[in-house]
């Protein structure tokens, strides 16, 4: 329609999905149950007139359309006042991790490991740890320690637009 109609160059078309499903890859089928690569790693496409095609290769995160499309539109606020995400434009764009949730998790999402926990009244309990490729990691506590820091960013980012100002 939109090529027929003369309107494809001068539109920005996105499609992405928002999860995968599991057909007993990892012996179960299931609907947004786990954070394991058939959940999480789901397509995108996104045509901008006049820009040539390519691949994105390392993490990304749908947190990053919404600057991505911004940016596109003109608006020149940094991604930071109104997002968590990033412009995968941007020349330096590079994710370190990505930050998955269902209902009652939230799941760290780098290259190496893969750290969901559920959240409660009290705050994180059990944490599940596996490699990439969803192998159980034998030192879950070093792992834990490893990315310290990139969960203390994602349980500040879980209220960074829902906190009173000052």
């Amino acid at each position: 329609h939109l090529r027929t109609n003369g309107l494809l160059e001068n539109t920005v078309v996105i499609v992405l999905g928002d999860h995968g499903e599991e057909f007993m890859e990892l012996k179960r089928w299931g609907h947004s149950a786990e954070f394991n690569r058939f959940q999480t790693s789901t397509p995108a496409v996104i045509h901008i007139p006049g820009a040539t095609p390519r691949v994105a290769t390392g993490i990304t995160s749908p947190l990053d359309i919404p600057p991505t499309l911004m940016a596109l539109l003109g608006v020149r606020n940094p991604p930071d006042d109104y997002s968590n995400g990033q412009n995968l434009l941007a020349t330096d764009y590079h994710r370190e991790y990505a930050v998955a949730a269902d209902w009652n998790r939230i799941a760290y999402i780098g290259e190496d490991y893969k750290v969901a926990f559920p959240i409660n009244a009290t705050g994180a309990a059990r944490r599940e740890v596996t490699d990439g490729n969803d192998h159980p990691i034998a030192d879950a506590a070093a792992v834990r320690m490893a990315i310290r820091q990139p969960m203390i960013e994602i349980m500040d980012t879980l209220t960074r637009f829902t906190r009173s100002p000052g």
